[in-house]
């Protein structure tokens, strides 16, 4: 459950910074 959790934690951070990466005057 821990690895879940910590995988979960890893895709999130990735994916918002691909994210703001992406779209930086929708975060700014």
């Amino acid at each position: 459950m821990n690895y879940v959790g910590q995988l979960a934690g890893q895709v999130f951070v990735t994916v918002k910074e691909l994210y703001k990466g992406l779209n930086p005057a929708t975060l700014s």
